[in-house]
């Protein structure tokens, strides 16, 4: 799938799709944000640092975090970066 055009992705985003987030286990917080943007399946992802997972750690009861990478998302078409 072709990356779309004017993607409005702030330098320390990667434009990922929403599939691609979904099948790393990072769903429905990428899915639900584009659709309440232009909903064409594409969003701008930052990846956190590991330290991001600790406070769910805690929370959850686990042992580890439930995915390997915890992203902040952003709507890849917002109009303001």
């Amino acid at each position: 799938m072709a990356a779309p055009s004017g993607t409005n992705c702030p330098p320390s985003f990667t434009l990922r799709t929403v599939a691609s987030l979904a099948a790393t286990g990072n769903a429905p917080n990428p899915g639900l944000l584009d659709a309440a943007g232009n909903n064409d399946g594409w969003v701008c992802a930052k990846a956190l640092p590991d330290q991001a997972c600790t406070p769910f750690i805690v929370q959850l009861k686990q042992t580890t975090c439930l995915v390997e990478t915890i992203y902040f998302y952003k709507d890849n078409n917002s109009p303001t970066r």
